[in-house]
């Protein structure tokens, strides 16, 4: 799912770092170089506290549409393999409100 969503950074904790360290050749350069754990130092990975105090604090200047990715999650569908899923900004905004007027009905 690295190599499908074009990671650029990786974050990932204890145990997940060692499973990455594993298949490195199979991941993009470009997010293995940036690669911080969180929770631990460990060798060769930035810790998440070093990543977050090097980052600007000003927002950046960047315009977020609905129909921007938000996130990719991982499914194994019907298949059995991995796959990711994108959702934008408009889908889980929608699915928000789904669950909003849902509860509301069901509500006591």
């Amino acid at each position: 799912m690295i190599n499908i969503s074009q990671a650029k950074a990786i974050i990932a904790t204890g145990e997940h770092c060692a499973r990455l360290e594993a298949m490195a050749d199979e991941l993009p350069e470009t997010a293995f170089a940036n690669r911080i754990c969180a929770g631990l130092k460990r060798t060769g990975w930035k810790t998440f506290a070093a990543w977050r105090r090097g980052q600007k604090t000003a927002r950046p200047d960047v315009q977020i549409g609905p129909d921007d990715y938000l996130h990719v999650i991982d499914s194994s569908g019907t298949t059995g393999l991995t796959q990711g899923i994108v959702h934008t900004h408009r889908g889980r905004r929608d699915w928000a409100y789904y669950l909003a007027i849902t509860l509301t009905y069901n509500s006591a």
